[in-house]
């Protein structure tokens, strides 16, 4: 077990050669395929959640939030590692990609064949989906928790292709993790059965938005020549000025 790099995985996305990765235990393989050190963002929600709960009032159950936490970000892990998956296949990682320089991309860059990596998201989105089955059983088949692991599947499968390219990835980033933390907070407690008003994660999700915004400014360029239309690209590197009346 190479702990010193399952840190590293976690702090930043480490470059690793052919030789490295060959050497590397399933873990740090695991936490380097799916951007370990992004997946924060989504643990922190999940906190907020139970905060959330908290304050509200609710008793808090710890295993019901454990497993919340884990289920979301291993759900977020399946998005990265089918994101890779998916661009890859359509050509999009190639040509010197600015995903592949900052951190291997282990199909295009060779580290895993293209089976393996579906194999590493069929299993973590396996586990993803029993977190999902577990929370919707110990809260007596709520249709809310149905509702919430169906649009979360589909926020999965179809972020990449085609939300992404349609200026609706930043809108499924804000949907997923700004009104979604209002609604998790109550299976902190173990209960559906109502609904908070109000948008508390509001705050939060600006900051995550923003992170995912910024990573589409960076390729701006390159999304408008591959044909990809992030909201940076359809808005534009200067976006146009304000009429004079408004």
């Amino acid at each position: 077990m190479n702990f010193a790099m399952w840190k590293k995985a976690l702090t930043v996305i480490p470059n690793v050669s052919k030789e490295e990765w060959e050497k590397l235990d399933i873990i740090s393989k695991w936490l380097i395929s799916t951007r370990a050190a992004v997946l924060l963002m989504t643990l922190l929600s999940a906190v907020l959640a139970g905060l959330f709960a908290w304050h509200d009032g609710y008793k808090i159950n710890i295993l019901a939030w454990f497993i919340l936490a884990l289920g979301l970000v291993l759900a977020h892990a399946s998005n990265n590692i089918f994101n890779d998956y998916t661009d890859y296949t359509r050509g999009v990682d190639k040509d010197n990609y600015y995903r592949t320089m900052y951190g291997p991309q282990p199909v295009a860059d060779g580290l895993m064949t293209k089976r393996q990596h579906l194999t590493y998201f069929a299993v973590t989105a396996f586990l993803a989906l029993l977190c999902g089955l577990y929370l919707i059983i110990t809260n007596h088949n709520d249709p809310i928790i149905w509702i919430l692991l169906g649009l979360g599947a589909f926020f999965v499968l179809f972020y990449t292709w085609p939300l992404k390219y349609i200026a609706l990835g930043e809108l499924a980033v804000l949907i997923v993790w700004g009104p979604f933390d209002d609604w998790r907070r109550l299976l902190c407690a173990g209960s559906c059965l109502e609904l908070e008003r109000g948008l508390a994660s509001l705050p939060y999700v600006l900051g995550v938005t923003t992170v995912i915004f910024g990573k589409h400014i960076d390729k701006l360029p390159v999304d408008a020549a591959k044909k990809i239309f992030t909201l940076p690209v359809l808005i534009g590197e200067k976006a146009p000025a304000m009429p004079s009346w408004a």
